[in-house]
């Protein structure tokens, strides 16, 4: 590619909101390495679950899926939220804890019938 065409030479960094909607596990595998190749900085909105499902899943199949899109590319976690900002890497608090807290938190949402299994 010439330099020309070289996008680390254009963007220093990419904002992106919901950037899994409508993707396959495949594709969001391929973005992930597109995102860790990329020199500049990312800011990623997600709500993807699949760190969480893969976790809940890993004792039920041989070959779960990957980790989700912040799993692989995530060097620090954010959360906006309430007119707030907290950084939870600070708070050695990582992408499965906060989505198993919010499993947590949404809980009473659920019927008393549905089976939650949180470990």
């Amino acid at each position: 590619m010439s330099d020309d065409h070289d996008i680390n030479k254009y963007l220093f960094v990419i904002a992106s909101d919901e950037p899994t909607n409508h993707l396959d596990m495949a594709s969001i595998d391929a973005l992930a390495l597109a995102i860790k190749e990329f020199e500049g900085g990312v800011v990623i909105v997600s709500h993807d679950f699949r760190e969480y499902l893969s976790y809940i899943l890993r004792p039920r199949v041989s070959d779960p899926c990957k980790s989700g899109l912040i799993s692989q590319v995530a060097e620090e976690l954010w959360e906006v939220k309430d007119k707030t900002i907290n950084n939870l890497t600070h708070e050695d608090i990582t992408i499965i804890d906060y989505k198993k807290n919010l499993v947590k938190q949404s809980k009473w949402l659920l019927p008393s019938t549905a089976p939650l299994e949180l470990d």
